[in-house]
């Protein structure tokens, strides 16, 4: 179970088995049902990533995955999926949402170097445009479309590459940053967490340049979460922090999360007011544990 997320618009938690598909909860965990069991709906048995949520449209998210073949897009909220591609490893999905059609999506590989497929028909073709990266870039698994010209991808050397033509040519913006899907703020920035602890990385400006808000040793190279007050929160060795200040400065709210929750996948729910993390591992067992999922209570209008 390498993914836990929560819809943003209702109280749905979503979360991915592998071979098995997405499930989701309405009452914070308590009981799931199964995802894409509408009529005509394509099988989901990737290990999911990434879900996109369109943020005009309830019905309409993409969803990434590792292992067998995506992505998918579903028009109904999950009752039915269409697959999209057949690319075996992908970690993170993008979409133009300055397009009201949608057209334009990026996809990182996992753990594949120069593997960023673009596709600016919605998916019906694809072309990698990862190739004209450099090749000691790293694994270009993490993408964010600005808009139809212009694409971040976040590599597994720590590293952002910025295009302005579709992928013709890529430019190294930092050297941090990259470890994970970003933060787009509500105030219009990026917050793009570094691989491990080493740091957090702000950009105001759509990518062009990045600064270190957070040093390293700190935060673990996780997706930053955005509550609705528009602070920021991180996991961290000492549990999940919270900073009001962009990232300069962070205070525990939870005790440590235990070890074997390694993945650092974590999300808040502002519905049942707690977070959520997964247990994950590469270890071939096939087996989803019955601590497999984890939950916080934390109420942040009180905090």
């Amino acid at each position: 179970m390498p993914y836990v997320t929560t819809k943003p618009d209702e109280n749905l938690l979503i979360i991915g088995v592998v071979t098995q598909g997405v499930f989701a909860s309405n009452n914070g965990g308590n009981s799931w049902f199964k995802l894409g069991q509408g009529s005509g709906s394509d099988a989901f048995t990737a290990g999911l990533s990434l879900v996109q949520f369109d943020p005009l449209d309830t019905n309409r998210w993409w969803l990434s995955g590792v292992r067998f073949g995506t992505p998918y897009k579903t028009l109904d909220k999950g009752n039915t999926f269409k697959k999209l591609a057949d690319f075996p490893l992908n970690d993170g999905i993008a979409v133009d949402f300055s397009d009201p059609d949608r057209k334009t999506l990026v996809l990182g590989g996992h753990e594949q170097v120069q593997e960023v497929q673009y596709s600016a028909d919605g998916g019906l073709t694809w072309t990698n445009i990862g190739a004209t990266l450099p090749t000691n870039s790293g694994h270009s698994s993490y993408p964010v479309v600005i808009n139809e010209n212009t694409f971040l991808i976040g590599t597994s050397n720590n590293e952002i590459y910025r295009t302005t033509d579709k992928g013709a040519h890529w430019t190294k913006v930092a050297s941090g940053g990259g470890g994970a899907m970003p933060l787009k703020h509500s105030d219009g920035s990026f917050y793009w967490a570094s691989r491990d602890t080493s740091g957090l990385w702000r950009s105001t400006n759509n990518g062009e340049t990045w600064t270190q808000v957070t040093a390293n040793g700190i935060v673990f190279g996780m997706t930053p979460i955005e509550l609705p007050d528009h602070r920021i929160v991180m996991r961290s060795p000492m549990g999940m922090l919270v900073s009001s200040d962009h990232g300069i400065n962070w205070r525990q709210i939870t005790p440590p999360i235990p070890n074997d929750y390694f993945w650092y996948v974590s999300t808040y729910s502002t519905y049942e007011k707690a977070f959520f993390t997964t247990r994950f591992g590469c270890d071939g067992s096939k087996v989803v544990n019955a601590d497999a999922v984890m939950r916080y209570s934390w109420d942040y209008t009180i905090d």
